[in-house]
């Protein structure tokens, strides 16, 4: 939901009186504030709702990682301008700690083996769109290769080798699990066999056997749109 902005005169508020838990607004008018945006008397964004004062984030940083108070200390998080780049800040006024929301990392993998293409068959995926390629979150300090092949294991029980780097997309998340670089990769099963997992059962296809891919799965559709594409040339 986008910010509503209001504004309320000294008529209408006296001040805000901040403790480590709430911020609270006193008024000299029976008017309760409208929920919305203001500046308190230090110039900071407020955002009002039926909680309360909350900093304002940019929209499309998700509710989870709207930080309100510092996580290392409990002091009440400002916003402000702290390195050249002119860019405002949520940061800690007594730790000096800042909030960097980072992009996600995500991988998706197409695993070709002597039989055809590895397939992930979702259990809630449309009847006319079965198919899936394997592919998840990278963890914290993973290597986008690092984390396919992880991702590979982990899903359909085949340890593989990256054999081409497909491509990359940067998607704007709005929703979980927020603005994301997805890369796309080309492996070959070197090991293991076929285990199914909580993904899914797992189904090697011949290529011109392989189901549809559902238009939610983007990014196993865009692999395997890469791959084609590949072996096209």
């Amino acid at each position: 939901m986008k910010a509503a902005f209001f504004t309320l005169t000294l008529n209408d508020i006296c001040t805000c009186l901040r403790s480590r838990t709430r911020t609270y607004i006193v008024c000299r008018s029976r008017l309760e504030p409208k929920c919305g945006t203001y500046n308190d008397q230090q110039g900071l964004k407020l955002s009002l709702n039926k909680g309360g004062f909350h900093m304002n984030y940019p929209e499309i940083v998700l509710p989870r990682l709207r930080y309100q108070y510092c996580p290392k200390c409990r002091t009440e998080l400002i916003k402000k301008v702290i390195n050249d780049d002119n860019i405002e800040r949520v940061c800690c006024p007594s730790c000096n700690w800042v909030h960097f929301p980072a992009n996600a990392m995500g991988v998706v993998i197409l695993i070709t083996t002597e039989n055809g293409i590895v397939s992930i068959l979702p259990p809630n995926a449309p009847k006319e769109y079965p198919a899936a390629l394997p592919g998840g979150h990278g963890e914290y300090g993973e290597s986008p290769e690092e984390a396919a092949i992880r991702e590979a294991f982990e899903e359909t029980g085949f340890n593989v080798e990256i054999t081409h780097f497909l491509g990359w997309e940067f998607k704007k998340n709005m929703s979980y699990p927020g603005p994301m670089i997805n890369f796309y990769f080309e492996a070959k099963a070197i090991a293991g066999g076929i285990r199914d997992s909580e993904e899914g059962r797992v189904k090697i296809f011949a290529l011109e056997e392989f189901p549809p891919i559902s238009p939610q799965r983007g990014g196993s559709k865009k692999t395997m749109e890469l791959y084609l594409e590949r072996i096209k040339n």
